[in-house]
């Protein structure tokens, strides 16, 4: 059976924040807010 990482399903999103301004990576501010989600967090 083939996996694939939950990331692999956010790969193709495309990053809507202007070149310039990016201080963090898409794949990373994803991770922390699922992972916040799933630890209960409200806002």
């Amino acid at each position: 059976m083939h996996e694939n990482g939950l990331m692999t399903y956010f790969s193709v999103m495309k990053d809507p924040r202007i070149e310039r301004t990016k201080r963090h990576l898409m794949d990373d501010i994803l991770f922390i807010s699922i992972a916040a989600v799933l630890s209960g967090a409200e806002s």
